[in-house]
């Protein structure tokens, strides 16, 4: 009996299930053409042995013995169900190669997809759907240098299929639209991204492209374009700041489990977002190593050429799932997540771990990076939700421009910039000493659910620090450090529901809970604010209307508020209670007004189980205020005068409602 090689599955064939992913345990029914009557199959060209029907696909989705033979002069149909019986699809007047049957190349042989209304096509066009790199000569072997294979691929575009193996990549692959490399899993690139063109994957100009799988990318760089290898990264969407002619970079994405290990001492991008990306995303990809931008949107030239029409800043990028950490056997990145100017930034589930900047929202000066062709309707926004940070970096909201390197003079406030962190946890224990969490020029920050911690001394900056703002909400956060939380010159700041102490519950001369410098408006409100020398305090910046209401201050060394040059001040309805660490006469408040508080209300306060030498001090310059409603129920027994209220001579128009306040055995209401 003659038998012919069959044109469906004859040899080495793969079959993929709808996701593209080989068809483990799949089912390869054999029939006479046309019918449902078996018609047998054999496993060598000797026709004498015959295929089990079905023939079971093995893991990989192949033929057991890799070869289908059929007998000369028949057509056969075929059937391709799902391990589980799901019908995947028809072929249908299936002849052998050389054979002598109706139909006797793949152009003419029918596709049936399996599905209601489906629409027929031919084997040959459902074999083009997919690419493999294979085609083009690459090897996989991790030692022969497989680039411009995978470039051809890349040139044809659609969709490329990369098989297991280990493909070496010297210098980039450019990808244009409509390409997606489809990496099976387990895959591993080792990547040389030296040079003035040492991209990796490199998608350009492209819309709608991309790359998807389970992998790994191991990089290096012997040399790089730059002293921040401008030019040098694993995977890099958009382009670069010297191209002559810019267009846009649209819709990409890189997903799955991707994993970059970046070695050497020279700096290589992880994934890299350049000039003109616009609608990217990446979700599931992992860099460690020697890299100091991670995963960055940054672009690092002033040659850009003017787009009349278009601003070439990155926008409405999606950061997702993604980590930056160090790994054994390589270096802690510097940089995590940098994304600077784009229009629209979303970080979500990430975790990160540096040296130098966990999480950089950048839009001004940084170096020749800054924002150019912008106008006050761009509207930045910057969003980081339910994420990690540890380590010695932190995080920093950056959007002043003070024109370096010939950028305008400006700032975020003016064009509409706004961050929002939400279910942000923070470990700063191996912190730095610079800021761990700073916030500059931007309209509007709402900041919520962020649990901030850290026991280490060494650190002399503040916690949290704003300046130059319009708007900052902190809401239903945890803070633990012995530093404190500082703003500056913002118009108007909202601290509600939030919990400030320090790790250790021991008042020093030298730690503060929150800290207001030339803010117009402050509203502290549902806090509870303990273990400080000071709770609140208000430097002598002229801030003009300050609200503490519904907070609980406890363990307080010093002043649980301090107030100087306020002329609108509300402190109602708040508890004083177990503070203060001396039982002396030292100078211990629970309300303390310095220098020309010009305008008060202290109402419907509790100041229980106390150790102050004072429960209220008004100052020479203190004038135009109220104290009603109050209960005084205990004070440090051992000052001079147990007074709860010491009031100066010099004091103007101050009303002590003798009424309505409630004072304890042995304390006088005013002093003197």
């Amino acid at each position: 009996m003659t038998v012919n090689l069959s044109a469906l599955g004859g040899a080495g064939a793969q079959f993929f299930d709808a996701n593209g992913d080989p068809l483990s345990g799949g089912k390869l029914y054999s029939y006479a053409a046309g019918t449902t009557t078996p018609q047998t199959t054999y496993t060598t060209a000797a026709g004498d042995t015959a295929h089990t029907n079905p023939i079971v696909l093995n893991s990989a989705g192949r033929v057991p013995n890799g070869e289908i033979w059929i007998t000369a002069g028949l057509n056969y149909k075929f059937v391709l169900e799902s391990s589980a019986g799901v019908l995947i699809a028809t072929y249908d007047n299936i002849t052998g190669i050389n054979g002598t049957g109706i139909a006797t190349n793949a152009s003419a042989v029918t596709y049936d997809p399996a599905g209601l209304s489906a629409v027929a096509t031919t084997v040959q066009a459902k074999l083009r759907e997919y690419v493999s790199v294979m085609d083009f000569g690459a090897v996989g072997d991790g030692v022969t240098n497989d680039t411009a294979a995978f470039q051809s691929a890349a040139n044809i575009g659609g969709n490329i299929y990369v098989p297991n193996g280990t493909y070496k990549i010297v210098g980039q692959v450019v990808f244009g639209s409509n390409t997606t490399l489809n990496v099976a899993g387990g895959t591993v690139f080792t990547m040389d991204c030296s040079g003035e063109n040492g991209r990796g994957f490199y998608f350009r100009k492209a819309i709608n492209s991309g790359v998807v799988g389970n992998f790994i990318i191991n990089a290096s760089a012997t040399s790089v374009s730059a002293t921040d290898g401008a030019r040098n990264s694993c995977i890099q969407f958009g382009n670069d700041s010297n191209d002559p002619a810019p267009t846009i970079t649209q819709f990409c994405f890189a997903r799955g489990s991707i994993e970059i290990n970046i070695s050497g001492a020279l700096n290589v991008k992880g994934v890299y977002f350049a000039g003109w990306v616009e609608d990217t995303a990446i979700d599931g990809v992992s860099v460690t190593g020697t890299t100091n931008y991670a995963i960055t949107c940054h672009w690092s030239s002033d040659t850009w050429p003017n787009l009349p029409t278009k601003t070439w800043h990155a926008n409405n990028l999606t950061i997702r799932n993604c980590k930056i950490y160090q790994k054994t056997g390589f270096n802690k990145p510097g940089r995590g997540f940098t994304i600077t100017s784009a229009g629209r930034a979303v970080i979500e589930n990430c975790f990160s771990d540096t040296t130098t900047l966990g999480y950089n929202f950048f839009l001004g000066d940084y170096g020749y990076t800054y924002a150019q062709n912008v106008s006050q309707t761009n509207a930045f926004h910057y969003s980081l939700e339910n994420s990690f940070l540890t380590g010695a970096g932190g995080l920093s909201v950056d959007c002043i421009s003070s024109g370096v390197n010939g950028s305008p003079v400006w700032n975020g406030f003016d064009y509409n910039a706004t961050v929002q962190i939400d279910n942000l946890d923070m470990n700063a224990n191996s912190h730095s000493t610079g800021l761990v969490f700073a916030v500059t020029g931007i309209k509007k920050g709402l900041f919520s659910n962020i649990n901030l911690y850290s026991d280490n001394v060494a650190q002399t900056r503040e916690f949290l620090y704003f300046q130059v703002c319009g708007e900052i909400q902190v809401r239903n956060s945890n803070f633990k450090h012995h530093r404190y939380m500082r703003c500056r010159t913002t118009d108007y700041v909202l601290v509600d529901g939030c919990s400030i102490s320090k790790p250790a519950p021991t008042p020093d001369a030298t730690s503060y809970a929150l800290t207001i410098e030339g803010v117009d408006f402050t509203n502290i409100t549902n806090c509870v604010i303990k273990d400080a020398r000071l709770g609140v305090w208000s430097l002598d910046n002229y801030d003009k209307n300050i609200r503490v209401t519904n907070c609980s201050f406890e363990q307080i060394g010093a002043a649980a508020i301090q107030v100087s040059y306020c002329s609108q001040l509300i402190i109602s309805n708040n508890v004083f209670k177990d503070v203060g660490t001396t039982t002396t006469s030292t100078n211990i408040y629970g309300i303390q007004f310095d220098n020309s508080v010009t305008g008060f209300s202290i109402t419907g306060n509790l100041f229980s189980t106390n150790e102050y030498r004072y429960l209220i001090f008004l100052s020479a310059t203190t004038a135009n205020g109220v104290i009603t409603g109050n209960a005084f129920l205990d004070l440090n027994l051992a000052a001079t005068t147990p007074a709860a209220v010491f009031k100066n001579a010099s004091a103007t128009n101050i009303l002590i409602d003798t009424g309505t306040n409630v004072v304890g055995s042995g304390i006088t209401l005013v002093y003197p």
